[in-house]
């Protein structure tokens, strides 16, 4: 899959907003990294396209730009929206059903680099056990990624801190 330049400028300073909170850690590949990632959604290890046109399997539109290395949920954007609407999906289930997760790329970056900020000082279980995010910290972001993000699913932004 060729990814798009667009998408290439917005990704291109992003690699470096990892974030670690508790058991969950959210990685985001560098970009010269993207189109080797691919291996196991697009393609296989041989080049040998994955995309099958039917029900539950990888769409051609999707590029995966990262995971969570607790669930091994990846996130990819869809190429087809001209905002890149960002999505995960349960890995190993056999097939794959999307959720949304921030209508835009550039509203995932925004919630990453808040759950960032919320996440100094809580980076290990342990750490976050001693410092808990209060519960108003929580609701605000939260709040923020509702009022910004009218078509995705919050849930799965709350069940970060469940």
């Amino acid at each position: 899959m060729k990814i798009p330049e667009n998408f290439i400028r917005l990704a291109q300073d992003n690699s470096k907003l990892n974030v670690s909170l508790g058991y969950d850690y959210i990685y985001l590949f560098k970009v010269d990294n993207i189109e080797k990632e691919q291996v196991g959604y697009s393609i296989d290890r041989d080049g040998n396209s994955l995309i099958l046109n039917e029900e539950g399997s990888w769409k051609a539109n999707w590029l995966i730009i990262g995971f969570n290395e607790n669930s091994g949920e990846p996130y990819f954007i869809d190429t087809s929206s001209n905002d890149y609407s960002v999505y995960t999906s349960m890995h190993g289930e056999g097939t794959w059903n999307p959720t949304m997760i921030a209508d835009s790329y550039m509203n995932f970056i925004d919630i990453l680099t808040e759950l960032q900020r919320l996440s100094r000082g809580r980076e290990n279980p342990v750490a976050l056990e001693l410092n808990p995010i209060p519960a108003k910290d929580i609701e605000k972001f939260i709040s923020g990624i509702e009022s910004k993000n009218m078509k995705s699913e919050v849930w799965y932004w709350e069940n970060l801190f469940d």
